[in-house]
């Protein structure tokens, strides 16, 4: 994770940990933040922002980055490897490299979906394997996507757990290699049709900054996944842009100028009022 902030965001005292930009100069802002980025990532994402993104009014972007490179638990051998069909959606099939092993993996099956859970070969933090999960459902797999529940996603890694508690079964897996460099995503419409509308209008970062009146002008995120034989390398960048409804307005009185004591109702006369023309 990371904060980059205007030079003129005034920050709580705790907040500390952050690169301070000049978003006006927005092609160096872009630059700094996309190396960042690539660090991060191990130089797969490195253009996720770009210089329209910020601008004067630009208070700060919160960025987050994450990279994963696994070893399958059970490699497959590239020997074993070969060009297999690929049915699309369509109905149309295209030839692709097809990967096969044959190993002990947890495997359900549903009504309308069948199931798969691939272990890597490190324990993360806690013991836990990590594992690449593959549903495969009986027909649209879109639709499928779109219409997962929480409750169903749960109930299917339910049922993998359960099966690789009681013990995998053997059984040979067939999957295509398949890399995914995906697009920068904008994902405004699906923070907002998540619930999360008021923050494109109105966000409290009151913990981050004492400055008032911030909304969230975009979040946009890309992902990049690589599943050989080998095993998975992956990463996602994703950045939060938030920005001040309006510059400060700065109004120098460098000259000679009149001051007036008074109210503003227009209808009763000033108290005072003068010319300063030498302070």
């Amino acid at each position: 994770d990371a904060l980059f902030v205007a030079k003129r965001l005034p920050l709580q005292p705790n907040v500390t940990d952050v690169v301070t930009l000049d978003f006006s100069q927005s092609a160096q802002a872009a630059t700094t933040i996309n190396k960042w980025f690539s660090k991060h990532t191990n130089g797969l994402i490195n253009n996720l922002v770009q210089a329209n993104d910020f601008s004067e009014l630009t208070a700060f972007v919160a960025a987050n980055a994450l990279y994963l490179k696994e070893k399958w638990a059970f490699p497959f051998d590239p020997n074993n490897s070969f060009p297999g069909e690929f049915t699309l959606a369509d109905g149309t099939t295209i030839e692709v490299n097809m990967m096969s092993r044959t190993a002990k993996y947890a495997a359900v099956k549903g009504e309308d979906w069948v199931a798969m859970a691939l272990p890597y070969a490190a324990s993360r933090r806690g013991g836990n394997n990590c594992y690449f999960i593959a549903i495969r459902p009986t027909k649209d797999a879109r639709g499928f996507a779109a219409n997962l529940s929480a409750a169903q996603y749960k109930d299917i890694i339910s049922r993998l757990r359960a099966a690789q508690h009681d013990g995998p079964a053997t059984c040979r897996v067939i999957m295509p290699s398949f890399t995914v460099d995906g697009a920068t995503l904008s994902l405004n419409d699906a923070l907002k049709s998540a619930g999360l509308n008021r923050i494109f209008s109105y966000a409290d970062f009151s913990k981050l900054t004492t400055a008032e009146d911030l909304y969230l002008s975009k979040v946009m995120q890309k992902c990049y996944v690589s599943v050989n034989e080998e095993g998975t390398e992956a990463a996602a960048a994703t950045a939060a842009v938030a920005n001040f409804r309006s510059l400060p307005r700065t109004v120098v009185m460098d000259r000679p100028f009149i001051w007036i004591i008074g109210d503003l109702s227009g209808n009763t006369t000033p108290l005072f009022m003068g010319i300063v023309e030498k302070p």
